[in-house]
């Protein structure tokens, strides 16, 4: 197995993705001005009257926080975090523990620390911890990834997190997670039959959790069938889907909503997509999609170029973490999928989501300053256009394993 490449012989430097940046930011604002649409009428009631902006202050301060964890994770160089990843995943599982014996309940779900001015969501956090402790444990084990010594282990990791994640209870973020680690160990170099293995025990996994859960028994059972309890169960998929259709192509007007009116719940955070399409149609709907989108494959494209297999890994994940994510949501919205309970990135209010999703936007910004478009063909020593990497100190002419991005 190569030796991976350290800090201090990087490949020069060049100007990071800002089209991922724009984009990112874009959605940022975008995300403020629906907060504030979607929490008006909320703010008022809950401040006596005071207030119609307590929910836009909230998200704008958590921006500047997840602005500044942004341009500090761009700063420091991906390398480094080789050095704390296993000890900033083993935090995080202890912050997981430290959840279930004295975590915040809201909702009938135990998810957050009270910190006393904010609460705070560890499995937001994870999310980044996971993705940089499996990009440095797969590296170690490149050279035996589909023997029985990586598989095993992968396994204990995914069931272990997976139980933490399962106590709260969340299983919509279990579900993001593995299916992080399975799209970084298939780009690792696990083979088909190991990942069809994986994807076999997880359905089956979440099918018992179902069986096993009356309240997930019920939510498929809207999902196949919305119509059949809109007032219990069904009552949020189907103002949701009221929402939606509402909106039409062009939409009721910004702030013009009437399901933020207390009629859909969690307007504000999980179904803020359908007050999206409500006030402003089914077209500018698309067109968020679309940035989310763009935004993946420019996190792909960092992926494909990335210098090394720590920093490929690491893009995958974060890619990967942002595609499932947004998927899982609105196909929720859309009652495409089962309802869950998971925040539109970038959109939805909820400080932890926004912070630690623009963390990893710094992470994956730094990497793209170092990724490599042009390689040394070997028999020919011309240069000519390639997504692979080509590593300094590793002999001019010398390509690096066959990837599957």
């Amino acid at each position: 197995m190569r030796n991976p490449i350290s800090s201090n012989r990087l490949p020069r430097p060049h100007r990071p993705n800002y089209y991922l940046a724009i984009a990112v930011i874009g959605l940022c604002f975008f995300g403020l001005t629906m907060i504030f649409s979607a929490s008006v009428t909320k703010s008022y009631a809950e401040s006596g009257g005071q207030s119609t902006t307590t929910y836009l202050y909230h998200q704008l301060t958590s921006l500047i926080v997840g602005v500044c964890f942004w341009i500090a994770a761009y700063k420091i160089d991906y390398p480094l975090w080789r050095r704390f990843a296993p000890s900033l995943f083993y935090m995080s599982i202890f912050i997981l523990i430290m959840v279930l014996l004295m975590g915040k309940t809201a909702g009938g779900a135990q998810r957050w620390l009270d910190l006393g001015i904010r609460t705070f969501q560890p499995t937001e956090a994870i999310k980044i911890t996971f993705i940089l402790f499996m990009a440095f444990w797969f590296e170690q084990r490149l050279s035996q990834i589909n023997s029985a010594n990586t598989v095993i282990p992968f396994a204990l990791i995914i069931a272990f997190l997976g139980v933490l994640i399962l106590k709260q209870p969340n299983l919509s973020t279990t579900i993001i997670i593995s299916a992080i680690g399975m799209s970084m160990f298939f780009i690792a170099g696990a083979n088909l039959p190991t990942i069809f293995s994986f994807f076999g025990a997880g359905v089956l996994a979440v099918a018992l959790l179902i069986k096993n859960e009356s309240y997930r028994f019920q939510r498929l059972m809207v999902f196949l069938n919305p119509g059949a309890d809109k007032t219990d169960m069904g009552y949020q998929i189907n103002q949701a889907l009221i929402a939606i259709g509402s909106g039409g192509l062009l939409g009721l007007g910004f702030s013009e909503s009437r399901q933020k009116l207390y009629y859909l719940p969690e307007a504000t955070t999980d179904a803020i997509f359908p007050i999206i399409a409500e006030e402003l149609g089914f077209i500018r709907a698309i067109l968020i999609i679309l940035v989310y989108l763009f935004i993946v494959v420019q996190g792909f494209k960092i992926a494909k170029k990335a210098p090394d297999e720590f920093s490929r890994l690491i893009a995958v994940g974060i890619s990967t973490w942002f595609m499932v994510q947004v998927f899982v949501n609105i196909g929720a919205m859309l009652s495409i999928l089962p309802l869950t309970g998971v925040p539109l990135v970038f959109i939805s209010f909820g400080g932890s989501s926004l912070v630690f999703s623009l963390t990893a936007v710094g992470i994956l910004l730094n990497i793209s300053k170092y990724t490599k478009e042009e390689v040394l063909s070997e028999n020919s020593g011309r240069r000519r256009r390639n997504g692979g990497s080509y590593l300094p100190g590793f002999g001019s002419n010398r390509r690096i394993r066959k990837k599957r991005i």
